[in-house]
C-alpha cells in the first residue's frame, strides 16, 4: 500500500470485486521517468485539463457555460487547459481545419478567461496537420503555447484510430505513418502527448513514442473502463502505462464516461468512484482532474466549475484520502507533468 492513500484507496485494490486489469500491447517501463512527489498546495487552487471553454465560446451563450470565467473565478479554478476543437474536422481539408483554429483561439485571447485563471492551450484532433504544411503549422500552434496535443476526436482520421468512431474497423486502427510523425514531432519539441479519444490501437503506438522519449503521458479526461464499460474510458493496464511513463489520467464529470447506467444522471459520487479506483491502480502521484465541462455533457445535477470542486474534495476527505493526496490530484500533478513540458521547450499557455 503506498502511504498517505487513505483508507478508501487502499480498499479499492483489496475489497473490491473489480475485473482483472486488461494488460496494454504497450510494456511500461519499471520507474517512472518524471519527479513523482504530488507537490502543490490547496492554495494554489484547481487545475482541470479539459475544459471546452472555446467550443462554448463559439457555439453557445457564454452564461450558460459550465465553465464560464465567473464560475471559474469564484470555484477558485487557478488554471484550465483549453483545447481547440473543431466540430466535423475529420472530413474537412487541413486548411480549413487550421482557420478554425484560429477562430476559437481568437474568441478565447478575446473573451475567455478571468484574471485569476490562467488558460494552458491544448488541441484536441490534430486534423489541421495532416498536410504538408502541416508540422511548420503545429510548430507556429506549439511556439504560441499549445503543449498539449491529442491527435484525433470521436472519429477517426488521417492520423489514427479513435475510440468512439461508428466504423468497427476505424476504431480498430493505430497511428498512420504522418501520425506518427506528428506525435514524434511534438514529443521532440518537448510537448505531451493526449491519450484522450484514442482508440486501444492508437493509445499502443504514442505510448510507445512516449516512453522511447521518456516523456509522460496524458489522458485529459476520462473514466475508468473497469467501472463504466465503454471504449472511451481508459483501461486499467493502459493507466498503469500512463503511470509508469510519469503521466496523469484526468478525471472526467461526464455521465457518458462516469455514470453507473447510462441515460441516467450521474452523481457525485459516481465521479468520487472513478477517482478512487484510479487511485488504486495508478497511485496518488497520477491522477488529476479533467472536468469536460462545456463539451456538450452529462455533468452531476448543479455541477460547474464553481460548485463541484469543493463538493468532490469533502467526497474524497469523507473516503479517507488525506488532505496532501487531494491537493495533489487538483493541482500538484497536473502542473508537474506541465513543468516537464516547460522545461522540455514548450512553455504552455495562451499568447
Amino acid at each position: 500500500m503506498r502511504r498517505g492513500w487513505g483508507v478508501a484507496a487502499a480498499c479499492a485494490l483489496a475489497c473490491g470485486s473489480q475485473p482483472p486489469p486488461v494488460r496494454s500491447r504497450v510494456e511500461a517501463p519499471v520507474e517512472a521517468k518524471v519527479d513523482a512527489s504530488p507537490g502543490e498546495s490547496q492554495a494554489s487552487g484547481v487545475v482541470d485539463l479539459h475544459v471546452d471553454l472555446p467550443y462554448a465560446l463559439l457555439h453557445h451563450a457564454l452564461g450558460d457555460a459550465q465553465a464560464s470565467p465567473a464560475r471559474l473565478e469564484r470555484g477558485g479554478v487557478s488554471v484550465i487547459v483549453a483545447p481547440l476543437f473543431v466540430r466535423g474536422a475529420y472530413a474537412m481539408h487541413p486548411p480549413d481545419v487550421r482557420t478554425a483554429y484560429e477562430a476559437a483561439y481568437t474568441r478565447l485571447l478575446a473573451s475567455g478567461v478571468p484574471k485569476t485563471t490562467t488558460a494552458w492551450l491544448s488541441l484536441e484532433g490534430a486534423d489541421g496537420f495532416a498536410d504538408e504544411q502541416g508540422l511548420t503549422a503545429l510548430d507556429g500552434w506549439m511556439a504560441r503555447g499549445v503543449c498539449l496535443v491529442g491527435l484525433v476526436h470521436d472519429h477517426s482520421n488521417a492520423l489514427g484510430g479513435a475510440s468512439q468512431d461508428p466504423s468497427p474497423d476505424a476504431r480498430a486502427r493505430g497511428l498512420s505513418e504522418l501520425g506518427k510523425r506528428i506525435a514524434a514531432h511534438v514529443v521532440a519539441r518537448g510537448g505531451l502527448l493526449d491519450v484522450a479519444h484514442a482508440s486501444d490501437a492508437t493509445f499502443d503506438d504514442l505510448a510507445a513514442i512516449a516512453l522511447a522519449a521518456h516523456a509522460p503521458l496524458v489522458d485529459s479526461h476520462t473514466g475508468m473502463r473497469a467501472l463504466r464499460a465503454t471504449m472511451r474510458n481508459i483501461d486499467d493496464g493502459q493507466v498503469r502505462v500512463v503511470a509508469a511513463s510519469g503521466g496523469v489520467v484526468g478525471m472526467s464529470v461526464h455521465g457518458g464516461h462516469i455514470g453507473k447506467t447510462p441515460g441516467e444522471h450521474p452523481t457525485l459520487a459516481d465521479v468520487a468512484d472513478h477517482v478512487v479506483h484510479a487511485l488504486a491502480v495508478a497511485g496518488p502521484e497520477h491522477v488529476a482532474i479533467g472536468s469536460d465541462f462545456d463539451g456538450s455533457i452529462d455533468p452531476p445535477a448543479d455541477a460547474d466549475g464553481e460548485s463541484v470542486w469543493p463538493a468532490l474534495r469533502r467526497e474524497l476527505a469523507a473516503r479517507g484520502l488525506d488532505a496532501r493526496v487531494i491537493d495533489a490530484i487538483f493541482s500538484g500533478n497536473a502542473r508537474r507533468v506541465f513543468a516537464f513540458a516547460k522545461g522540455h521547450g514548450c512553455d504552455a499557455g495562451a499568447r
